[in-house]
């Protein structure tokens, strides 16, 4: 009974220690990394309250609830019901995927397969090569508007759109990294921005400093576009992190309220996260959104019907 209570009081120790790391999380990338894994912590802070409950440590149980709870703050976005978009929608509606589809994936015929099944308006696909771009070319009867920006580094994209394509650009800038594509489509006579991006994994402070830029630089670029904005990729960043709070907030998670929905290693307990992100203006509303099958990558898609906001904000 003693060592486990010894075991247990360590336990704690180390919660409260990963907790301090947690809120120190803005000041340094690496800590930051630990922020995209909130979940896993807040049911490990769970457990281990509950266990020293059962051995009548209170105070140290007490002190666990209170690292329990600034997990609960953030991760609450995803959760409240109130959160997700209620009204309802007017006119067409639009149907995307965005979709990490891997450059070594090889399943191309699983990802067609799936496009097809779903037959949505907009396509865009992140780590597309010149392999990818040819394999999917056999789309382009349905999709005759694109813009292909294919590397071999996991940093090509690649829009497929049924939408009148009326302006595409690559925005390319030392400053961010890897760049970033922007795009104004028809939506039924409605123009519409759409911005697609992916930056780097922030697994430095070089590239840590190039995700904030693009952020900055998307949240730019939504502030002033004359059209009801759509921005969509993998981030490689959840909006638990710090990081995500530069989009600013005139951009609307179209995860709220839906939960902790992973895309990225969906089906691992652990290392699950929701890195892949569609937001939107506050003048559209997100009707559906739902994940897709990984079709040979270590991502999951999202799938989201959009329609104008019946009041607009």
């Amino acid at each position: 009974m003693k060592f486990c209570r010894l075991a247990l009081q360590l336990a704690a120790l180390g919660a409260l220690i990963l907790t301090l790391l947690l809120l120190l999380g803005r000041f340094h990338w690496a800590l930051e990394l630990l922020t995209h894994f909130r979940l896993p912590c807040a049911l490990s802070f769970a457990i281990l309250s509950l266990l020293l409950l059962l051995v009548k440590a209170f105070k140290t149980s007490s002190a666990i609830l209170i690292c329990l709870l600034l997990q609960l703050i953030p991760l609450s976005r995803h959760y409240l019901p109130f959160l997700k978009d209620q009204e309802p929608g007017i006119g067409p509606s639009l149907k995307l995927i965005t979709f990490n589809i891997l450059t070594v994936n090889q399943k191309h015929q699983e990802v067609i397969t799936f496009i097809k099944k779903e037959k949505p308006d907009l396509i865009c696909l992140q780590e597309t090569s010149q392999e990818w771009v040819n394999a999917l070319s056999s789309l382009q009867k349905d999709y005759p508007f694109f813009k292909a920006h294919p590397r071999s580094n996991n940093t090509g994209l690649l829009l497929l759109s049924k939408l009148p394509l009326l302006e595409a650009k690559i925005v390319n800038d030392p400053e961010l990294g890897n760049p970033y594509m922007t795009s104004v489509l028809d939506w039924q006579g409605q123009k519409i921005t759409l911005l697609h991006a992916h930056p780097y994994p922030p697994m430095n402070q070089k590239l840590a400093l190039e995700l904030k830029n693009t952020f900055r630089r998307i949240k730019a670029d939504t502030a002033k576009s004359p059209h009801p904005v759509i921005v969509v990729g993998d981030f490689n960043c959840t909006s638990y992190a710090p990081t995500f709070q530069l989009l600013g907030n005139q951009l609307r998670d179209s995860a709220r309220g839906q939960g902790h929905v992973v895309s990225w290693q969906r089906g691992h307990p652990f290392l699950g996260i929701p890195i892949d992100q569609l937001l939107h203006s506050p003048d559209l509303v997100c009707k559906e959104r739902r994940i897709g099958p990984k079709c040979g990558s270590d991502h999951s898609p999202i799938i989201a019907t959009i329609q104008n906001r019946t009041k607009q904000p």
